[in-house]
């Protein structure tokens, strides 16, 4: 597929729109980029993960594609409370928060935006689903809700989750290990929960050790500097997920 790599003005047209769309249809007051374009670490399909947080209880979920026209033509951002009163929001440096130079959006030059909005509350009181949020970048902010929010997360991620009791442990071990006796059968249920193994063993690997799991690509990344065995043995049943002495060796390396 033909790539628009996007110039600095684009990159600043995007990132307006971005937080235009995030103010004006949903009345977020404080919007965050996160992922991997906030790390500059993306691939040329990536999309846009962005958070906002607004005054309303209510929180939904935002996919869509912003159209090149709709990029170019987002004039400046207008942000009021409910009455209609200017609210005090900062906006943050562009230059240290747009897209790099060398982003790309798709042929047509728009970009696929991938956006969650959540009531106040849970910036000031994050849960786990927050934890995307490290390594963040602040887009707007209403006075230094977003620098209080990162905070909240990072305290939430030093402190780590609440250990699992004994008796969870043990149920996963023992699901794992009935899951593998499931696909020694070579049916389609077989292969179907062959999958389903993998997808589980990387999550309780960590949950497992007390540790956060935060998605695919940091988990990769962490065990390829503290436990690179056991990435090995994931890498050899991903590679051939019907090869039964590879999951069992997968399963035997969740267990700590």
């Amino acid at each position: 597929m033909n790539q628009v790599v996007a110039n600095e003005s684009h990159n600043e047209k995007l990132l307006n729109a971005i937080v235009k769309r995030m103010v004006e249809k949903h009345g977020c007051h404080t919007v965050f980029l996160y992922g991997s374009r906030a790390t500059d670490k993306f691939e040329p399909d990536s999309d846009f993960d962005i958070c906002g947080f607004r005054d309303e209880e209510t929180a939904i979920c935002d996919c869509v594609v912003l159209t090149a026209d709709e990029i170019n033509s987002a004039g400046e951002v207008s942000i009021t409370d409910n009455t209609g009163r200017a609210q005090e929001v900062s906006v943050i440096d562009k230059t240290s928060t747009a897209p790099p130079k060398s982003s790309v959006t798709d042929k047509t030059g728009g970009a696929l935006l991938d956006a969650w909005i959540y009531p106040v509350s849970l910036a000031l009181q994050p849960d786990e689903s927050l934890l995307r949020l490290r390594n963040s970048r602040i887009l707007i902010q209403k006075d230094d809700l977003g620098e209080r929010c990162l905070e909240n997360v990072e305290k939430l991620f030093l402190r780590g989750p609440l250990p699992l009791p004994d008796w969870e442990k043990q149920k996963r071990q023992l699901w794992m290990k009935k899951t593998l006796g499931r696909i020694r059968r070579n049916d389609l249920e077989g292969r179907y929960r062959a999958l389903w193994l993998l997808h589980s063993a990387l999550e309780y690997y960590f949950e497992l050790r007390g540790k956060w799991y935060c998605g695919s690509k940091a988990s990769f990344k962490w065990l390829e500097e503290h436990d690179r065995e056991f990435l090995g043995q994931l890498e050899t049943a991903l590679a051939n997920p019907l090869d039964h002495d590879a999951l069992a060796s997968v399963i035997e390396g969740v267990t700590p």
